[in-house]
């Protein structure tokens, strides 16, 4: 993150003309609307959602007509106090009044009571008003709408909060109060002392964004069929979908509100089929997801892109007036970026709303540019969606400083694990991709060590220091650079005028291209004022066999045994883990171990384990992976460590863990504790994250330790079947086949023996082909069922269908041929679930 200053001198906190004029159009138009003097006369069908005219109400401009200055869209019509439930036809109102209307006295009064505070200047005693307490989000957007001077856009109040952390200023229970220091703090810094309130709110997302915020995304929407509504579209700026008899998406009180809605109105059209129901409303119910700045695709079919469009500032809207296609969002269309997709995009087969990855948009952004058979690795943008995922799991990871993973098997538990690790080193490190296997495939591996000579007619360590970072070129002689690995360590010697070794660096990036004159990135770790000068390092009894010492220092990078590199230590008087520990290794930012069965205490901590002597193997006392990485962690307090543990419940988790138990929780972190083994001493610092993964389906989390349990973090992850949606093999569509699956298994033995959505994944993309699906039914998802049924064929039927399973006989047909295999299954799938599609 950049300092304040920095972002300041970046012009983060000026607007694009374009959405300055949005957000001003959009106020004036809102003050139009409800100007102060209409709120005297206000009644609750002015004000409340739910009715026949919400649409024109006071609650709907706050949540859906003034999206581009600030959003408090989503999540329940609560935030309002008051709101008609179209689904029970009555009123909802705090149960403390005995009717509406008492409700809506008292609500009305006290937002007249609010608006005088502000004028006054009162704005400490505006959380004294009860009643909207209940209301805090839409009691802080109401105040910005009429008090734009005195308060910021930002209306969540955990983004407040996270906010004011950033700024060192103290947070408070109530949005408003934490709101108001906060535009105090920024109206002192040099900049942005009469800024626009819109433009600070736009400085701080794009200077410190908070966990769970999404950016930009790219949504697919087919703009009717065989893209028939196009033209209009065109012309008329905007996109527009079917679904019309559910009526307008904004009136439901909750997401589940909307389900059940869709479920009883289209229930005839899907034949009651609560998997399809299902998917399908969460398809639509994606436009109420849609954001000012998202890009819309319109395609014609699988292969054409008719253009790419950025969401304008009214998102989502209901068109009661058009005769048919009336979920519309307002699209500034960009045709030039029209193009064929090859190959084609079979997904989009099935869906008219689907989200775009970063992959598919590489491909449509830049068609030229795709070839699927060019070996160069494509590095991808993350998700924004993904991103936010990412910082909403890093907000528990740093609470509790370990989390694991757990969920059913398939659903990526290890994949989200790696990425997550790759996304936490890539905040301060530059490091291969998250699908690269060079660095996130490997078990525990030493880093080494290295000696980098610094010519000060080119380099400067001192330089290293105050940018946070060193390229550095090949030299004449490369006999090593094709060795050195990203984690190394180097000792920094200046060749002149010191002809000392100054200072400790890490390697944090590589680049393989000859033609790059500075291939190799290091990050500081510590300066060395007392490092040895050459003259010692010449005539020292260790050293004088070192490699730069044999060749006189001839060059730029040379190898440094253990022994050595603890030597120089030794030498630059540096007294910490490194030289406490009895260990060589320098551990790599990130380790992943997998626990099993006979994992044991004197691999994960210490003990006497076989080791190689002059007279064959004997027992010798060796440290464990955690002592290891532990000690390098302490050693380099400004780095970031990740110790992935996959399978971690497969072993017998407290004798593993041990003394690790008591001093990795986050309030026991640094804090030292004896091993009896060694009689060395452990400490977990807070620079080093665990991170485990656990299948469901072999143990619950019910069943761990207690004291584990209460030690970790726990993120489920369930099936997500929206990366198979518009995946068709051979008529079988698989995010329904796999849905409906996993709603038999749920109600048969539990939700944590469900089938993941990985077994149908290939490269991270669904699987094309009926000899894919077929093998994968056969090989893996048929002996998983067996299991889960301990081969009781009449439950297995029941997920097979009659078709496939002879539960009569115990035994299995139509499976060996892929053709009859998948009909058997559309059979079982759709005609004894009555579905006529």
């Amino acid at each position: 993150m950049p300092s304040i200053e920095e972002a300041v001198a970046n012009k983060y906190h000026v607007r694009e003309p374009d959405l300055a004029q949005q957000q001003e159009q959009q106020h004036r138009d809102f003050l139009r609307q409800f100007p102060r003097s209409r709120w005297r006369d206000l009644t609750l069908d002015d004000y409340a959602l739910g009715t026949e005219s919400s649409i024109d109400g006071y609650s709907y401009a706050l949540e859906w007509g003034t999206t581009v200055l600030g959003s408090i869209k989503g999540g329940s019509a609560l935030k309002h106090v008051i709101y008609f439930k179209r689904k029970t036809s009555e009123w909802h109102f705090p149960a403390d009044f005995d009717r509406v209307g008492d409700a809506w006295d008292a609500l009305h009064a006290s937002f007249l009571e609010m608006l005088d505070m502000a004028d006054q200047g009162r704005w400490n005693d505006i959380g004294q008003i009860p009643i909207l307490n209940r209301a805090k989000t839409v009691r802080l957007k109401t105040l910005f709408l009429y008090f734009p001077d005195q308060v910021l856009p930002v209306y969540s109040h955990n983004h407040l909060s996270y906010f004011a952390r950033e700024l060192g200023i103290e947070g408070d229970t109530d949005p408003l109060v934490v709101n108001r220091r906060i535009l105090a703090e920024l109206r002192t810094i040099e900049g942005l002392e009469s800024s626009d309130t819109r433009d600070l709110g736009q400085f701080l997302y794009e200077w410190a964004t908070p966990p769970g915020w999404i950016a930009a995304r790219y949504w697919k929407i087919a703009p009717g069929h065989n893209a028939d509504r196009w033209a209009e579209c065109l012309e008329g700026g905007y996109i527009c979908v079917g679904w019309d008899e559910i009526g307008d998406l904004s009136l439901f009180d909750s997401v589940e509100d909307f389900r059940h809605a869709f479920a009883e109105t289209y229930s005839d059209h899907y034949n009651g089929n609560k998997s399809k129901l299902t998917l399908k409303a969460r398809e639509l119910y994606q436009l109420t997801e849609i954001r000012a700045g998202d890009k819309i695709v319109a395609n014609k079919g699988v292969s054409e892109v008719l253009a790419v469009g950025t969401v304008l500032d009214s998102t989502y809207q209901w068109q009661p007036d058009r005769p048919d296609y009336r979920h519309t969002i307002a699209v500034d269309w960009d045709e030039s970026l029209a193009t064929r997709l090859d190959p084609p995009e079979r997904s989009w087969g099935t869906v008219t709303i689907k989200s775009v990855t970063p992959k598919l948009q590489t491909r449509i952004l830049n068609p030229v540019a795709h070839d699927p058979s060019d070996e160069e690795v494509e590095v991808l943008p993350i998700d924004p969606a993904q991103e936010a995922l990412y910082r909403t799991w890093m907000s528990v990871l740093e609470r509790k400083k370990q989390i694991i993973f757990y969920g059913p098997p398939g659903t990526g538990k290890t994949r989200a694990a790696k990425g997550f690790s790759q996304w936490i080193l890539n905040q301060q490190y530059a490091l291969p991709d998250a699908d690269s296997d060079d660095w996130m495939e490997a078990t525990y591996d030493t880093s080494k060590a290295w000696w980098v000579t610094a010519n000060p007619e080119r380099y400067s360590w001192k330089s290293m220091f105050d940018d946070g970072w060193v390229d550095f070129s090949r030299g004449e002689k490369k006999k090593h650079f094709s060795q050195i690995n990203t984690g190394d360590v180097v000792v920094c010697y200046e060749a002149a005028p010191t002809q000392r070794i100054v200072a400790l660096a890490r390697v944090v990036s590589i680049n393989d291209d000859l033609e790059d004159p500075n291939p190799l990135m290091l990050k500081p770790i510590r300066r060395l004022p007392r490092g040895p000068h050459w003259k010692t390092i010449k005539s020292d009894s260790v050293l004088a066999d070192s490699e730069p010492v044999q060749i006189s220092a001839s060059g730029t990078l040379f190898a440094l045994d253990p022994g050595q590199f603890r030597r120089i230590l030794e030498l630059s008087g540096v007294s910490d883990e490194y030289l406490d520990q009895p260990a060589d290794d320098i551990a790599p930012y990130l380790t992943q171990v997998t626990f099993h069965a006979s994992y044991s205490y004197e691999e994960f901590i210490e003990g006497y384990r076989p080791v190689e002597t002059s007279g064959g193997l004997a027992l010798g006392l060796r440290d464990g992976i955690v002592k290891r990485i532990a000690a390098t962690a302490v050693a380099e307090p400004d780095s970031v460590y990740v110790l992935l543990i996959d399978e971690i419940n497969r072993a017998n988790i407290p004798r593993v863990f041990g003394e690790l138990m008591t001093v990795i929780e986050a309030d026991k972190r640094g804090i030292p504790v004896k091993l009896p083994a060694s009689g060395d001493l452990l400490r977990i610092p807070k620079n080093l994250h665990l991170i485990g993964t656990m299948n469901t389906a072999d143990r619950s989390i019910r069943n761990l330790d207690s004291a584990l349990r209460r030690r970790f973090g726990f993120i489920e992850l369930l099936p997500d079947v929206s990366v198979l949606e518009g995946a068709v093999i051979d008529g079988l569509e698989l995010d329904f086949f796999l849905s409906e699956m996993n709603t038999r298994i749920t109600n048969s033995v539990g939700r944590e023996h469900q089938i993941g959505q990985s077994y149908f994944l290939l490269d991270s993309e669904p699987i094309t082909t009926a000899a894919q699906f077929a093998e994968i039914m056969r090989m893996e998802i048929i002996p998983l069922l067996q299991e889960i049924v301990f081969d009781d064929y009449s439950k297995l039927a029941d997920y097979l269908g009659r078709e496939i399973v002879d539960a009569a006989n115990q035994s299995l047909i139509s499976i060996e041929d892929d053709g009859i295999l998948i009909s058997a299954l559309i059979k079982a799938y759709r005609v004894e679930l009555g579905d006529n599609r």
